[in-house]
């Protein structure tokens, strides 16, 4: 008989400092770190301790260091991260905040890690209006907000919509949030500068790729970032489902009809531009 698991609910507060659901369970422990082991009702026990300033986007490495010789399942990483989050303090939006504010600081502060995809990606988004999609956390939505631009962040998960749209509204970014799909948006065509696609395309075949590269050229008036990362195998559990090299992005570039650029820099990097039209 199937049980159906009831979906990731990230504004769930954890006042007893215990998150637990039907695949797994996750509490405050010792030493320093984040362990994890099976239990003996087939969920996984995901153990943590973890200082005030260490609740950051980082989490994910260790997070996937302990979690790999049990497990592969994306679903199982994400519950597991949303409940390290969630026990790190009493109240959901106050836990979220902390992970939030101390993510956005490392990107301010150059500090390494994925902090530095969010860096190069505000270099090379033209200041203006600006469409994150695909936005994950928002984090990218958030410093391009920051600095003053006007910021549209789309997600597919209505979970994460909701969280984007109350850590926005908490640290008083003006952000636009649009749950939808990364390959058919309600937007106009050309409504924005530029569209940014950072840690998309490897959650999708390679058809859907396609069709997100297509929608990203129909919304921007000027130029399309992409970001990827260059892996050997798609790591599953961050659930990435294809892999993408340099080669492809060439050949993405190349069928789009824009002038592209495409560099390495922690992965790999696809810069589309518009064609200039010349009137006679």
């Amino acid at each position: 008989m199937s049980t159906t698991v009831a979906p990731i609910d990230p504004l769930r507060s954890c006042p007893a400092g215990r998150y637990a659901d039907e695949r797994l369970i996750v509490e405050p422990g010792r030493p320093l770190g984040v362990t994890a082991a099976a239990t003996g009702d087939g969920r996984i026990l995901v153990r943590h301790h973890l200082r005030p300033a260490e609740l950051d986007d980082e989490l994910g490495a260790a997070l996937a260091a302990a979690l790999a010789p049990l497990t592969d399942d994306h679903d199982v990483f994400a519950r597991a991260f949303t409940g390290v989050v969630l026990t790190s303090a009493p109240q959901a939006e106050r836990a979220w905040e902390l992970f939030y504010r101390n993510t956005l600081a490392r990107i301010r502060h150059a500090e390494p890690g994925y902090s530095a995809i969010y860096r190069r990606a505000l270099e090379l988004l033209p200041r203006g209006e600006v469409l994150d999609l695909g936005c994950s956390f928002g984090f990218l939505a958030l410093h391009l907000a920051a600095r003053g631009d006007r910021v549209t962040a789309a997600e597919i998960d209505a979970g994460t919509t909701t969280l984007v749209r109350s850590m926005a509204r908490r640290l008083r970014r003006p952000v636009e949030v649009v749950r939808a799909d990364g390959a058919a948006l309600p937007l106009p065509d050309g409504c924005v500068d530029a569209v940014a696609v950072l840690h998309v395309l490897e959650h999708v075949d390679d058809a859907t790729g396609a069709e997100v590269l297509t929608e990203a050229r129909r919304l921007a008036r000027s130029r399309v970032v992409v970001a990827v990362p260059f892996e050997e195998r798609p790591t599953a559990l961050f659930g990435h489902v294809r892999r993408i090299d340099a080669h492809h992005l060439y050949q993405l570039g190349h069928a789009s009809g824009w002038s592209f650029d495409i560099h390495r820099h922690h992965g790999g990097w696809l810069v589309l531009d518009r064609p200039v039209r010349h009137h006679r």
